[in-house]
């Protein structure tokens, strides 16, 4: 489906209904309609002017000030709709479901775009000209959706724009938005029962501290240069280590053979290490769990090295 007439099917709108009271103008529930049903166009980009080039009859001027100017609440309109989200039987939260922390990069050529800068864009793998959102996404085993976002604003785009523009932004870093994010999910009466943290996120102490005074149970993967105290075979005492050293080094009896089934059906056999490790600068010790295809495995791209504060569960889904 490419292109898109001015009617919107009744299954599709009796969905938009539910949103109509939150705007005050009929051109803003026409415009929230196509809009909304021209970003499930397969089009290479879903923008403003993308999606109205492909409706027939759409206005770009109109749809642009819905989306840009036009007066209605984002952040009520959200809840709104994570509200209908968790009303519906097939789509509800679930106490056995995660809560995903992570970012995600938009490249952009210009910089009209807010809070566009020269900053790592995941999607790429590297640095470029874009726009980056920290997210929260809720999965389990039988569906997954967007719960909520923050727009990061680069320190120095802040500067300018409050110098330069009169602007009244305050920095907020990555890692602050994402505890945000975590902080939501008990007004949005979300259910999980882990927070899965991006390796970037996860191996801030400050981050991880954070998300535990939360009392949140989390999984995420240490880096393979993170500081770690364990002791080796043949060492008398703990020492400090990198992950890597104690992954590549650790004796093969104290991997154990483990079954799973994918959520596409494969059935796949690791052998798994769980161990408890002081990591450098977080209190007390962390449960870890070092993921390798085969015992003797020592390549660190081939192995998962996950860390949790959850020391009853049994090992999770990988």
């Amino acid at each position: 489906m490419n292109f898109l007439t001015p009617v919107i099917h009744p299954m599709i709108d009796s969905f938009y209904k539910k949103f109509d009271d939150m705007f005050t103008e009929q051109s803003q529930r026409t415009n929230f309609r196509l809009y909304g049903t021209g970003l499930l166009l397969e089009i290479k980009r879903k923008n403003i002017w993308y999606i109205s080039d492909h409706i027939i009859d759409a206005n770009y001027q109109s749809m642009h000030h819905f989306v840009s100017d036009s007066p209605w609440n984002g952040e009520e309109f959200n809840c709104r709709r994570i509200k209908i989200l968790e009303s519906n039987r097939s789509t509800r939260s679930c106490k056995d479901g995660y809560v995903i922390i992570d970012d995600t990069g938009n490249p952009k050529s210009g910089d009209s775009t807010h809070a566009t800068r020269r900053q790592w864009i995941g999607s790429l793998g590297k640095v470029d000209r874009g726009q980056v959102v920290v997210t929260s996404h809720y999965v389990d085993s039988r569906k997954d959706w967007p719960i909520d976002h923050r727009p990061y604003m680069p320190k120095k785009w802040v500067q300018e724009q409050n110098e330069f523009h009169g602007k009244d932004y305050v920095f907020k870093s990555k890692l602050e938005l994402g505890l945000e994010l975590l902080d939501q999910l008990k007004e949005q009466n979300i259910r999980f029962s882990h927070a899965l943290v991006d390796g970037w996120y996860g191996n801030s102490p400050d981050f991880i501290k954070g998300v535990e005074s939360r009392e949140f149970l989390y999984i995420t993967s240490l880096y393979a240069n993170r500081r770690v105290y364990f002791r080796l075979s043949g060492e008398k005492n703990r020492e400090e280590h990198s992950v890597k050293d104690v992954v590549t080094t650790l004796e093969g009896d104290a991997f154990s053979e483990t079954r799973y089934t994918k959520a596409n059906g494969e059935e796949r056999t690791v052998y798994v290490a769980d161990v408890n490790l002081k990591v450098k600068n977080l209190p007390g010790k962390r449960r870890v769990l070092i993921v390798k295809p085969t015992p003797g495995e020592t390549d660190m791209p081939n192995i998962d090295v996950l860390m949790s504060n959850d020391t009853l569960s049994d090992v999770p889904s990988l």
